[in-house]
């Protein structure tokens, strides 16, 4: 005959926090923007997150960029305009990051929106990320 004893410390255990994963792993935001700032914006986000483009495709309405983070994770930012309006929409690695993407559309948002109708512009990270 075998006896076992014991007892169950909790038999049901917290969850583990996890990132939100009921929507789509893509961070889509519209913000207001001068499209000839977009090499800019992009050029001041590469460097805050260490990115690297790897390459760019533009036309009067819509742009590409492909970028590299430090893990050689594909970053893809595509930009629409929209009349005075840009959507930014962003989708890290091959399985999604969606925090690492809301991070770097916001980054990208404000940096249009600090350039938007001026020539220069101060980079202040202090409203983003």
């Amino acid at each position: 005959m075998v006896i076992l004893a014991g007892c169950i410390r909790n038999a049901n255990p917290p969850m583990l926090a996890t990132a939100d994963r009921s929507g789509e792993d893509d961070s889509i935001i519209e913000t207001v923007g001068d499209w000839d700032d977009l090499d800019a914006a992009i050029s001041a986000v590469n460097e805050r997150h260490a990115l690297g483009t790897v390459s760019r495709r533009s036309d009067d309405s819509r742009a590409v960029y492909h970028l590299l983070d430090i893990r050689s994770r594909p970053i893809t930012v595509r930009f629409e305009r929209r009349s005075k309006d840009i959507i930014i929409e962003v989708r890290v690695g091959r399985f999604g990051d969606p925090l690492l993407a809301r991070r770097i559309a916001r980054d990208l948002a404000l940096r249009l929106e600090q350039l938007y109708g001026v020539e220069t512009a101060p980079l202040d990270w202090a409203g983003g990320s």
